[in-house]
Formats: C-alpha cells, sequence, structure tokens
C-alpha cells in the first residue's frame, strides 16, 4: 500500500489521480543485446525520439574497448568542435608554467610600478651626482675646451710661432657662448697644453738619459714640479685679478690654457739644444717667448681690455675715461712677462750637463770599517766600507768559501727594488773580485751609504768604489 502523509490535506480536483506502480502497464519494451539499439523504449508514447545516428549505430554495435575513441575518427578530431590535445590559448597550464607565481596579472603590474620607481630614483641619484660633480669638475665645459681636430692643431702651433702674420684677433661667438675651438683659431683650448705637458716630460727623460742622469725618481720629481709651479702661476694670476679688482670675462680654464702653450716653445729649445748646446737653446728659447707674448697681448687685449673699446659720453658728447684701464694693461704685460721666466726655469738645468763632472775618490776615511773609502762626483757623493772575514753565524756559514754580504742604503726612506738589485749585482761582484776560497766558514760584509744623488749615482760608480777599499 502507498500512503503519502500530504495527500489528506490536500483539496479533491474532481478526478482521482491513477497511480502508477508497474511500468509494464506504460508499455515497456525490454531490451534485448541480440537485436541491437531499441527503435522505441516506450511505444506508448509515440515516436518523439529521434533515429539513431551513424556513429551511434556503431557505438552500439562495437564492443567496449579501454582505448576506444566512441566514434570520432582520430586523424581530424578538431572537425567535431573541440581538440582535445590543446588546452586553452588564454589559460597557461599549471603543470607547464615557467614562472609560477610571477606569470599573474597582479604580480607582473607590482613588478612594473616597482621596475617604474627604481628608474625614476636611479635617474634622480644620477642628476645629483653629475650637479655634486660639476661643482668640483666643470665636465661640460671642459668639453669645450677640448673639441679640436687636427687641422686646428696644427693651425694653432703655426700661429704659436709665428703670430705676426695674424690680422685677425677677434673670437667668434654664437648665442650661447664663444664657438668651439675647431671652428676659431683664436679661442683658447686645453688639448695643446696638456700634450704639450706631457711630451715635455718624455722629452726631459730622454735628455737625461742621453746624459746618463735618468732615473725613474727624477722623472717624477721633473713632472711634479712643472705641475706645482703650473699650479702656482694659475693661483698668481687669480690672486692678481682679485686683489687689482680687475672683471674680465677669462675664466679660470682659460688661464689654464694660455699658461699651458709656454710648454710648446720649451720642449722646441731643449730639442734645440741637442744640436747647438746653450747657444741655440737660448737662441731659441729668446725667439719662441717672444712668440709667446706677442701671441698672449693680442689674444688677451680683447678680454682684458674690453672696456677700452666702447668709450662711454658724457651728457654734452665728450669722451669720459674708462676706470681700471692701467691695471688691466699691467695685469696684460704681467702675464706675458711671466711666460719667459718660468720657460727658463723648467729648461735650464737639462742644458749644459753633456761633459761629465770631474770626480775624486779618498781611502781610508773611516776608522771602524775594515776598509772604507768616499766618491764623489758632481753633486753626488758616496761611502762604503767593509768588514771582514768575520765569524758567521752556522746557518749562513758556507763550507768551502766566505759569505759575501751587501747592504745598500739611500740618503732618506728604506732600501727599494733597485736597491736590493743594486746590492745583488755588488755582491756577485764581490765575489768574483774577492778570493772567498781561502776564507771558508767566514763572512765578508760590504756597507755602501749614499750621502747625495743628484740623478747621478750608477752601479758602475759604486763598483768603482769597492775597488779602491782597503783591505787588511
Amino acid at each position: 500500500m502507498n500512503y503519502n502523509a500530504n495527500t489528506g490535506s490536500r483539496p479533491t480536483l474532481g478526478r482521482k489521480v491513477k497511480r502508477v506502480s508497474d511500468v509494464n502497464a506504460m508499455g515497456y519494451t525490454p531490451y534485448d543485446p541480440s537485436t541491437g539499439m531499441q527503435t522505441n523504449v516506450y511505444p506508448n508514447l509515440g515516436t518523439e525520439s529521434p533515429a539513431p545516428s551513424l556513429y551511434q549505430s556503431n557505438f552500439a554495435n562495437q564492443p567496449f574497448t579501454p582505448n576506444q575513441n566512441y566514434g570520432i575518427p582520430q586523424n581530424n578530431p578538431q572537425m567535431y568542435g573541440f581538440n582535445p590535445s590543446t588546452p586553452y590559448s588564454n589559460v597557461p597550464a599549471a603543470g607547464n608554467s615557467q614562472f609560477g607565481v610571477f606569470g599573474q596579472p597582479v604580480v607582473q603590474d607590482m613588478a612594473l610600478q616597482y621596475g617604474q620607481q627604481v628608474y625614476l630614483l636611479a635617474n634622480t641619484g644620477k642628476s645629483m651626482l653629475k650637479q655634486e660633480v660639476e661643482k668640483i669638475v666643470p665636465v661640460s665645459s671642459l668639453k669645450y675646451y677640448f673639441a679640436v681636430d687636427t687641422r686646428y692643431v696644427m693651425s694653432k702651433l703655426m700661429l704659436l710661432f709665428f703670430p705676426f702674420t695674424q690680422k685677425d684677433w677677434s673670437v667668434k661667438y654664437e648665442q650661447d657662448g664663444p664657438v668651439q675651438p675647431r671652428f676659431e683659431i683664436n679661442a683658447p683650448d686645453l688639448y695643446i697644453p696638456t700634450m704639450a705637458y706631457v711630451t715635455y716630460v718624455l722629452v726631459a727623460g730622454m735628455v737625461l738619459g742621453m746624459q746618463q742622469r735618468f732615473t725613474p725618481e727624477q722623472i717624477g720629481i721633473l713632472a711634479s714640479s712643472a705641475l706645482a709651479w703650473f699650479v702656482v702661476e694659475l693661483a698668481l694670476y687669480s690672486c692678481t685679478l682679485y686683489i687689482a679688482n680687475i672683471k674680465t670675462t677669462l675664466r679660470t680654464l682659460d688661464l689654464l690654457a694660455f699658461s699651458g702653450y709656454k710648454f710648446v716653445g720649451i720642449i722646441v729649445s731643449i730639442l734645440v739644444s741637442l744640436v747647438g748646446a746653450k747657444t741655440a737653446y737660448y737662441s731659441c728659447l729668446i725667439y719662441v717667448n717672444l712668440a709667446l707674448a706677442f701671441f698672449l697681448v693680442r689674444t688677451l687685449k680683447a678680454q682684458v681690455l674690453v672696456e677700452s673699446n666702447a668709450q662711454p659720453t658724457s651728457y654734452y658728447g665728450d669722451a669720459v675715461p674708462t676706470t681700471g684701464n692701467k691695471r688691466r694693461l699691467y695685469f696684460l704685460l704681467f702675464v706675458a712677462a711671466v711666460q719667459p721666466v718660468l720657460s727658463w726655469w723648467l729648461s735650464f738645468h737639462l742644458i749644459g750637463h753633456t761633459t761629465p763632472e770631474k770626480a775624486e775618490c779618498q781611502l781610508g776615511i773611516l776608522s771602524r770599517p775594515d776598509g772604507s773609502a768616499i766618491f764623489s762626483e758632481g753633486e753626488t757623493t758616496v761611502i762604503a766600507g767593509i768588514y771582514g772575514p768575520v765569524e758567521v753565524k752556522a746557518n749562513k756559514a758556507l763550507v768551502e768559501k766566505a759569505s759575501v754580504e751587501a747592504h745598500f742604503r739611500p740618503k732618506t726612506g728604506l732600501p727599494g727594488v733597485k736597491d736590493r738589485l743594486n746590492e745583488a749585482v755588488i755582491r756577485n761582484v764581490c765575489e768574483a773580485v774577492i778570493a772567498v776560497a781561502l776564507y771558508p766558514r767566514t763572512s765578508v760584509v760590504v756597507v755602501i751609504q749614499e750621502m747625495q744623488n743628484n740623478g747621478q749615482l750608477h752601479i758602475q760608480k759604486v763598483l768603482l768604489v769597492l775597488n779602491n777599499i782597503k783591505m787588511r
């Protein structure tokens, strides 16, 4: 008996609903596997269901296999609306993703914003650093002074040696400043002074080598002294302009450029002295400095005496004398007069030392060593002493001969690499000269003290001192 608790409360609609508990009453036809798919499962419902398709018939007649394709051809599965082997194009596969979380749009946006902030911060730091550097070293201004080419350099050198042929000494200007040096021969530059300074140091080293006075220390002293005088000259000009209250359009780099042109004349004078000695040196030095003075006066006149060109007038038309012209003129002559003095000071010591100076040697000047001698040549002086044969420590004793030790002591400081090399040469020479085989298990000590060195101290002269040492 079928019982429903809700049926009691429902109103009767006039016809009692018939309950069906048996599907056979509906005309159900059981499925027969031998006949295949049924044409009409419920005959009482009519033929509303469509006829089976070809693939359904094939599916019904085919036995079940684990890898069956359900009637879909394998050669072209895309013709039926899907591609089972290809995932969606807009959804990345989780297993094949190379970036994982970093491929998410939110993470990418955060990374983009972070990169933009880092870029802005880097640009800000770069700008601040550039501004601080510009306060110390005006890099942008230095680019102007090195904007030269080969034609400008050759023309400028000819102008320095033959300034009397130049007619136009004016400097052309653009809207934002003077024209670059490669377009204006009268504009100052720093390329020629820089190269002239380096060439001066190299030529001085060559001359010292020809005079047998070359040492690395001499090159360092020469380069540093020339640079120091260069800085002193620049400071002297700046202080003069400040004290005399002279307002000019000259910049510090302009003064630096004009002061460096004298190295060109110094180089030529030194090279000429190799051919004609002192006479040729002084003749060339006088000419190049006269040419340089004329060049500076004509070039600086437009910038130092700029007020003299435009004479102001009074109410009645009379010319009013410009104040400060005498101070400006004195400064201009002062700059021109300093160049010959510094040119001579930086080059005279390289001339006139081609002949060797007189050498002197004296023996037995020390009482404690077994033998001693002093050797002097010019401003170079060396003292040498020898001790031995004396007893030696067991770890330094040689059974068949005496051991030789050499010690070279410079005038100041500790011995360097070059001094150690000199000690090795002295030790080898002493072992060859002294009869060390006659004094086995003993030691011979040679001590050389440098008293004064003017760049003329050579190991050959030290060995000459050793040859004059008297042995007991």
